[in-house]
Order: C-alpha cells, then structure tokens, then sequence
C-alpha cells in the first residue's frame, strides 16, 4: 500500500492537484481521510504530527481557491478513532475539532503555519 510520506495517508491524499476553471461555477468539498479507514479498527496508522502536516499542505494549497467549500474531517470511520492510547491528545474528535479551527482560520488569513 502506497502511503503519502508528509501526511500516512493512502497517497495522492494531500499530494493531489485539484485544478477547477475559474468561472466554471464548480465546487469541490475535500475528504482529507483514508479510503480504507471503515474498514478497519478504529486506530488511525499516522502519527499526529505527520496528519497535522499532511493537512498544513491541504489547506494552505487550497487556501484561496474559491471552488473549494471546505475539508470534510467527519464523514469517514474516524469518528471514534484514537491516534494510539486513551489520553486526551490522542482523542481523534478533539484533534479533529482543533484541525478545523486551525484550516477555518488559514482560509481567512491565506497563511499557512499559524497554529
């Protein structure tokens, strides 16, 4: 299995180009998740760091595209997930609910790196 090296996610994850024509009134809501990840137990196989990275490349390169709505966290077998443990830092709804947070403020600032 081919995994991106920034983020562990199943490649092209955070390596994909979304190009759409401007004017073309097309919209694209991204799914920042692992195609494979219902299928399995609710372990996430990425450290933290290398997830939180992954989607510092996302948002920032989608930051200012206006086709993109949004980062969907949410709708994949996630929702009960752990990054390994049963501390709070490893809880993947607060993490997830902070990555939010963070690419909601990229998008308003066009910045990367401001978490």
């Amino acid at each position: 299995m081919l995994r991106c090296a920034q983020c562990g996610l199943r490649a092209p994850c955070c390596t994909m180009q979304l190009r759409l024509r401007p004017g073309s009134g097309m919209q694209a809501l991204l799914a920042f998740a692992d195609g494979g990840c219902d299928n399995f137990s609710p372990q996430l196989g990425t450290q933290q760091q290398a997830w939180t990275a992954g989607l510092s490349t996302f948002a920032t390169r989608y930051a200012k595209n206006a086709g993109v709505i949004g980062i969907d966290l949410g709708s994949s077998g996630y929702r009960n997930a752990t990054w390994a443990g049963n501390s709070a830092d490893a809880d993947w709804n607060r993490i997830a609910s902070r990555a939010a947070a963070w690419a909601m403020a990229i998008h308003a600032t066009g910045h990367g790196n401001t978490h």
